[in-house]
């Protein structure tokens, strides 16, 4: 479902860049004139744009990237695309140019003909650099004829603009030095063999090892620089999550969007159903994502707070945490602290209907996402017992809860229950639970002192 939405949030923004946007940078290519003679747009960016004065804007300013921090390395390899005349269409030829790091070229593919010597072939030289109007371009240039007023080699070529440069694929313009022509000659290539960064190669050798793991180690203790392939979490900071993640990709195999870790280090097993990725256990985290510890409430006296996060372990025993997880108050998760797992989040009362609509609907889902068999359950019948198939993979226990008037741990065996996010007012919030006398799943809102379990949910 989360796909699904962002798919089509997707296409609706692009929609609206096509054909609402009200500026120029966001209009390139899609608007036209009558748009912006109808208040529309600011102005119109496209290439046959001319001569309408303000309602022009700068096409190559404004809708290509023109990157100025590139170096002729980025150039070496071999490119694949093809070369376009699109003023007269007198050509768009496929090509395949290697470029050396001597400078040198060959064009490898070229039923054109374009871009080397036919009388002196093997001359071919390619430059990159700032032209004498500051523009970097990629100059490509070969032996016409030799004759001593140009000292030799006299020395012909095709200047081309580098418009667009990412993802190793690239878009080049012609320039003689006027500006860009894309419609005299223009060049759209890729190169050969490349393959996008792969988060956690440190050391980009296209194996994830032990070799990332001590480069990543020596970035959190200040020895080496930042590398952004070591950020595993993507948050911006390289810290003992990203490591933990690195050996759990290693150790698993395992991509990093299905691995789900806390800050203390517990690895939770994961599942999808239908298009939610799921915790199949039940937290245990004992401090927030910043390190700070979440009050433990072990005094029953103590337990019930309202505004205080706090966990408790079922009757204080600690293999109890092990195997159901802790029990929470509400007010852990309204903390902006956070404790699901970075990219994790407590799932909102809409997240858990389309759980269990996707499992046929609250009156036979709670079934499909109680573990099987008898270990920790206790069911008022055997038909019950037989229905508590777990084919979600949902693996829901009884954990029971912490009351919060007394502070007791009640109905372990007998009933699981899950907080959501979603509140009903400031002293209520709503809860989903699985019981011993019925395959449904009950929905109702409750007291946010009270003490449940938590699942987190794949953002």
């Amino acid at each position: 479902m989360i796909r699904m939405l962002i798919t089509v949030l997707i296409s609706i923004n692009l929609f609206c860049l096509a054909f609402a946007q009200n500026t120029c940078e966001n209009n390139c290519g899609a608007g036209t004139l009558q748009e912006y003679w109808d208040g529309e747009v600011d102005c119109v960016c496209s290439l046959d744009c001319a001569g309408y004065g303000s309602a022009c804007c700068d096409f190559y300013d404004e809708c290509f990237e023109n990157p100025s921090n590139l170096e002729f390395s980025d150039f070496i390899g071999t490119w694949n695309g093809n070369i376009t005349n699109d003023q007269t269409w007198s050509y768009d030829d496929p090509i395949s140019i290697d470029i050396g790091p001597n400078g040198g070229y060959t064009v490898t593919n070229n039923p054109g003909g374009h871009l080397v010597s036919n009388s002196y072939p093997g001359t071919e030289e390619v430059y990159y650099g700032t032209n004498f109007y500051g523009v970097n371009v990629l100059q490509f240039q070969w032996v016409l004829y030799y004759h001593y007023s140009c000292g030799g080699a006299c020395y012909t070529g095709v200047t081309f603009q580098v418009m667009e440069y990412g993802d190793e694929e690239m878009t080049l313009f012609y320039n003689n030095g006027s500006g860009p022509a894309p419609q005299a000659n223009s060049m759209f290539l890729s190169l050969d063999g490349w393959l996008p960064d792969l988060p956690g190669d440190v050391n980009q050798d296209g194996v994830i090892n032990v070799s990332d793991i001590v480069i990543a180690v020596n970035i959190v203790l200040g020895m080496s620089p930042f590398n952004e392939l070591a950020d595993i979490n993507g948050d911006s900071i390289i810290n003992v999550q990203d490591i933990i993640l690195l050996v759990n990709i290693i150790l698993w195999e395992s991509e990093p969007d299905d691995v789900c870790e806390d800050i203390d280090g517990n690895v939770y097993e994961t599942v999808w159903i239908g298009e939610q990725l799921w915790m199949a256990e039940n937290l245990k985290v004992t401090h927030y994502n910043n390190g700070d510890a979440i009050t433990h409430i072990t005094n029953e006296e103590h337990w019930g707070s309202l505004d205080e996060g706090q966990y408790g372990v079922y009757d204080d025993e600690p293999t109890n945490a092990n195997i159901y997880g802790n029990i929470y108050n509400w007010a852990v998760i309204g903390d902006i602290r956070g404790i699901c797992p970075v990219d994790w989040h407590v799932p909102s009362d809409d997240e858990y209907t389309v759980l269990t609509d996707f499992l046929g609907g609250e009156s036979v889902a709670g079934g499909k996402m109680k573990e099987a068999g008898l270990e920790h359950w206790n069911y008022d019948s055997d038909q019950i017992s037989l229905e508590a198939t777990n084919e979600s993979g949902f693996t829901g226990l009884p954990a029971g809860h912490r009351n919060t008037n007394s502070g007791d741990y009640i109905y372990m065996g007998f009933y699981g229950y899950f907080w959501s996010s979603t509140e009903n007012g400031s002293d209520l919030a709503w809860r989903r639970y699985l019981f011993h006398y019925s395959s449904g799943v009950a929905r109702d809102t409750f007291g946010k002192p009270n003490g449940f379990s938590i699942r987190c949910l794949r953002d």
